[in-house]
């Protein structure tokens, strides 16, 4: 295995980028190269880098870094109580059955010893050397408050009480050697020490909330009525030494004692916080109701950040110019991209063109597994068949590199979070998505840099990230800006930033599909992280459960955008309308609108239909697909210019867009499966271009560039450069007006 990732994924001229790589070869060759265009179909131009001097170049020792997935709250400094103590917490396990044990608090360990409380075998079990366990095995998804104590004399108690039917009520007593010992010790809440205490180990898999720690053991009659009792601390409120409120700093990593007596904590590896708890009475906004939602979700398979240490930095010069990068990295037969963007210094953009690179989209299908999971494996391959890059079999034995926002944790539920900073094996230029066989993402998006390159339209390169982080003042300097091909998940800093560059005159080429649709939102204290929560309706794989729509980082609620009053038909003139993988895509035929708009923008093209042709599916109007519908928000002056025709029911209408079930939701028989391609006004000289297919970009480079999706594409370019926008509110035609 060889392969990294950097600390950032936008760095600027100037600034520093660090690089962590593991190898399990003993040296390898690394060098800088701007990426072009990564797609190695033979039909097509082929890959192309340009390797580029630089203090990159060079050898670099080998050595394999650890990752460790899992998520536990870690609590340092606690103070143990000299004569006897005890702990509680209120529980929900979602994978009782699964093997080895499941920590659910542990006091100490490592070499001094310590006191875990667990799951194991399905049983609540309280080990200090020896172990006491109950006689009964715990239900997934069921709450539980649960205790343990020790005496001075050694002699214990662990019980578990659900006050939810079927009841369930059950302790065990024992004894043991010796009561702990006493000082300050690291408590762990979700996860056990490993033996030399460096790390942990043994994840639990569920909801916990309110962890709390006692000087005492608890009489049976206290147990009970917390059992039954609210959060309050007034119930041995005299006994606490630490009541924690993992939820305390919502969508952030620490968590605080609530009785101020004992030190805060970390959460590692962000599990999923806010959850509803063993209080939730069905308030949907944890934000009206946080008392309702002080419980967390945590996954063994957690991951955000793995923590690898810097392999090489490198300062980038102050003249490079904005583009796509990457460290190449080879050893013997091995070799990886680590990807980056250079983006321009801030407030000072170098071309008129700024193409904005899907990021959070990125980031949001990293690592993705579906095809791994028989479920979803089985029913794509069914469609598709299997087209797998050949460099997945390796990829499946790293699963310490975490999973997508489209995949399901070992116990069933959803990954919400998804960060940055560990490899990220499919976000590689030559990466071969398993539905299509063709690029998705990076890959996909570089067929659109390779047509600017080829064409000489100089552009700058900025990300997602930068535009959530600097809003309107990152696009005002682009006469035009041009997305991606997949850009699905914005943030609304980022829809506010874009709606005022089109409401000041700005220039959107839209060059994709099933755009500007999931609610994002950036982690506060990790700015590598997004977070996406999905339901009630939209094209998922899983979806949040009850009362856990609303994200944790913002408070907002999750979903599509369009149901937040802000769809993509409203912003840009089209919306998701149909998915497929089957090729060929068909190509587009135009409309019978006639007006100095089209004349500009087909001017050139002679075919009829266009566009049934590319690298990817065959066709210029596949996979996703986007359409005008004046239902969801489509301007009434928005041009539907032409429309793809002769999608198959392999193309299926999107759930959102489906009321009541019926027969007649595919290509061959439902209107609405199709992509538009339409041109809207906005204020002050302003417009967008939209394709509205992710394969548009795949067909530039057809016929040596030479086709009616290059020349469309060329003339929308060209006119939004040229045309002079004007303030004149009688203007309302922003690609015809004179220069």
């Amino acid at each position: 295995m060889l392969t990294g990732y950097t600390d950032a994924l936008s760095v600027e001229p100037g600034g520093e980028i660090a690089f962590m790589v593991s190898s399990s070869v003993g040296t390898y060759e690394a060098s800088l190269v701007r990426l072009i265009h990564g797609d190695r179909n033979p039909a097509g131009p082929g890959f192309k880098q340009r390797e580029l001097r630089s203090a990159i170049d060079g050898t670099y020792a080998g050595g394999m870094q650890e990752t460790r997935p899992g998520s536990y709250g870690r609590v340092d400094g606690v103070l143990v109580p000299r004569d006897a103590f005890g702990f509680s917490a209120w529980i929900c396990p979602t994978a009782v059955g699964r093997g080895g044990p499941q920590c659910v608090m542990a006091l100490g360990g490592g070499t001094g010893g310590g006191i875990v409380l667990a799951i194991r075998e399905g049983r609540l079990c309280l080990s200090a050397g020896e172990e006491i366990a109950l006689g009964a095995d715990l239900k997934d998804g069921t709450w539980y408050f649960v205790y343990a104590g020790i005496d001075a004399d050694g002699s214990a108690e662990v019980e578990a009480r659900s006050v939810f039917w079927p009841a369930f009520d059950r302790v065990r007593s024992g004894r043991f050697a010796s009561a702990p010992p006493a000082g300050e010790r690291r408590l762990l809440v979700a996860a056990a020490p490993t033996v030399d205490g460096s790390a942990a180990e043994s994840f639990y898999e569920g909801k916990i909330a309110e962890p709390r720690l006692y000087r005492r053991v608890l009489a049976e009659a206290e147990r009970r009525e917390l059992a039954e009792a609210s959060s309050g601390l007034d119930v041995a409120g005299d006994a606490l030494v630490g009541a924690w409120d993992l939820c305390s700093h919502p969508g952030g990593s620490e968590f605080t004692d609530r009785t101020g007596r004992s030190p805060a904590g970390t959460l590692v590896n962000r599990p999923a916080s806010v959850m509803t708890d063993h209080t939730w009475k069905g308030e949907q906004d944890w934000r009206h109701a946080p008392g309702e939602f002080r419980a967390v979700h945590f996954h063994a398979d957690d991951l955000v950040d793995a923590r690898w240490s810097p392999s090489f930095s490198w300062a980038v010069p102050g003249d490079l110019p904005s583009g796509v990068y990457a460290a190449w990295l080879r050893a013997g037969g091995a070799e990886d991209h680590i990807p980056f963007f250079v983006r321009p210094r801030r407030g000072a953009p170098t071309a008129e063109i700024g193409v904005l690179m899907p990021t959070f989209t990125y980031l949001a299908y990293a690592n993705e597994r579906v095809r791994r999971t028989k479920e979803g494996f089985e029913e794509m391959k069914g469609l598709a068949g299997d087209k797998s890059d050949p460099r997945e079999a390796e990829w499946a034995e790293f699963p310490e590199f975490g999973i997508s926002l489209y995949d399901i944790h070992g116990d069933g539920s959803g990954c919400c979070y998804a960060g940055a900073r560990r490899p990220m094996l499919n976000i590689r230029p030559d990466y071969r998505m398993w539905s299509t066989g063709a690029p998705r993402g990076l890959g996909a998006d570089l067929h659109l840099i390779d047509w600017l390159t080829e064409k000489g339209h100089r552009h700058d390169v900025i990300t997602d990230g930068d535009l959530h982080d600097e809003g309107l003042g990152l696009l005002q300097g682009y006469r035009v800006v041009i997305t991606g091909s997949h850009p699905e998940y914005w943030s609304g800093a980022m829809l506010d930033a874009l709606r005022a560059y089109l409401d000041s005159g700005g220039r959107l080429m839209y060059l994709g599909g099933n755009g500007f649709y999931w609610v994002t939102s950036v982690a506060g204290d990790a700015p590598h992280v997004i977070e996406v929560r999905r339901g009630y309706a939209g094209t998922r794989v899983w979806e949040s459960q009850p009362g856990e729509y609303h994200h944790s980082t913002t408070g907002e609620r999750g979903g599509l955008w369009r149901y937040r009053g802000r769809s993509p038909n409203a912003l840009v003139g089209i919306g998701f309308a149909a998915e497929g993988v089957a090729p060929p895509s068909p190509g587009y035929r135009r409309t019978d609108h006639a007006s100095e708009i089209a004349e500009v923008i087909f001017e050139g093209v002679d075919e009829d239909p266009f566009g049934a042709y590319g690298l990817i599916m065959d066709g210029a109007a596949g996979d996703e697909i986007d359409r005008a519908d004046r239902r969801f928000g489509t301007p009434r002056h928005t041009v539907v210019l032409a429309s793809s025709t002769g999608h198959g029911d392999e193309y299926q209408l999107v759930c959102e867009d489906i009321l009541v079930t019926g027969p007649g939701l595919g290509g061959s028989e439902n209107a609405d499966v199709r992509s538009d391609i339409t041109y809207t006004d906005t204020a002050n000289g302003g417009a967008v271009f939209a394709a509205g297919a992710i394969t548009w970009c795949a067909s530039l480079s057809h016929d040596g560039y030479d086709n009616g999706v290059s020349r469309i594409t060329e003339n929308v370019l060209q006119a939004f450069l040229t045309r002079t926008n004007r303030e004149d509110p009688d203007v309302q035609d922003g690609l015809v007006a004179s220069p």
